[in-house]
């Protein structure tokens, strides 16, 4: 071993697995929460594609915790895709509108009044429109 080569030390190799882990969850987030609507097989609108949309919603906490308005900005654009996509209303397809309350709920407990407002503002219109 090389007298200048610094072995990671394990505080720092969880920090870096998190962050992978956590960006992981941010590019699997669309997929994931789009998969339960696009389900053609209407025999199965049940508890499977429900677990999808749970586990999608899960994926973000990472992203929520570190970049609270990029989160909020990923489950709006899910939450607008959605409705044009769809091709099962049930239940499942308001999981994401749950995500976009959440992360909205961590951005105005958590950031200015002036983010506050304009994440309010955000969802409010993206909302209405979809």
């Amino acid at each position: 071993m090389d007298a200048t080569s610094i072995p990671s030390s394990p505080q720092r190799t969880y920090v870096q697995l998190r962050s992978v882990l956590t960006w992981t969850g941010a590019v699997l987030y669309p997929f994931t929460a789009l998969l339960p609507v696009v389900n053609t097989d209407r025999r199965a609108p049940g508890i499977l594609p429900a677990c999808a949309a749970a586990l999608a919603t899960v994926l973000l906490v990472g992203v929520i915790r570190r970049r609270p308005m990029a989160a909020l900005v990923m489950v709006l654009l899910v939450t607008a895709l959605l409705p044009p996509v769809a091709k099962y209303h049930g239940p499942v397809w308001f999981v994401p509108f749950v995500a976009v309350d959440i992360t909205l709920g961590y951005v105005v407990a958590t950031r200015t009044l002036r983010a506050s407002v304009v994440a309010v503002s955000l969802t409010f219109l993206t909302q209405c429109l979809t």
